[in-house]
């Protein structure tokens, strides 16, 4: 995918009436340490029963805290 079109589609989802609203602190006030595999994206919410906005998701690199 070249920039350019990722440029266009962010132009696409900013003209949306609806955006998401995702507040600035995480609604159960907790924060989880995951690894950062691309793979997690969907599937981390799903596997502890949250949604987008619930806990403050802190990704790190190596398996290292």
């Amino acid at each position: 995918m070249r920039i350019d079109e990722i440029l266009d589609y962010n132009e696409r989802f900013l003209q949306k009436p609806q955006l998401p609203i995702i507040g600035h602190a995480p609604r159960k006030n907790l924060a989880v340490v995951t690894c950062m595999d691309c793979r997690l994206v969907q599937m981390f919410e799903q596997a502890l029963g949250l949604e987008r906005g619930d806990v403050l998701e802190l990704r790190t690199a190596g398996a290292t805290i």
